[in-house]
């Protein structure tokens, strides 16, 4: 299980396609991890509800900072895995 004590910060990133493509690296390698979702963009600015909600033509793709960690211990081995 992972928690706050034993977690490393693995990347962080907004492309939603990346994302999924480390995911599946990740689950083929058999290593254990954890996404955080933050938004990402101008809605983390906060504001009026234009930013809350997106603006035409806006690339919702891109809406969210996702940060993936897995264990101290497979830190190495997951950096590995998505360098290849």
């Amino acid at each position: 299980m992972i928690t706050i004590f034993n977690r490393k910060e693995l990347t962080a990133l907004s492309d939603r396609a990346q994302k999924n493509r480390i995911k599946a690296v990740l689950d083929a390698a058999q290593i254990e991890y954890k996404v955080e979702k933050l938004p990402g963009g101008k809605a983390a600015l906060g504001g009026d509800t234009r930013y809350q909600w997106g603006e035409p033509g806006e690339n919702l793709q891109y809406a969210y900072l996702y940060r993936i960690f897995v264990q101290k211990d497979d830190y190495a081995r997951a950096k590995a895995a998505i360098s290849e």
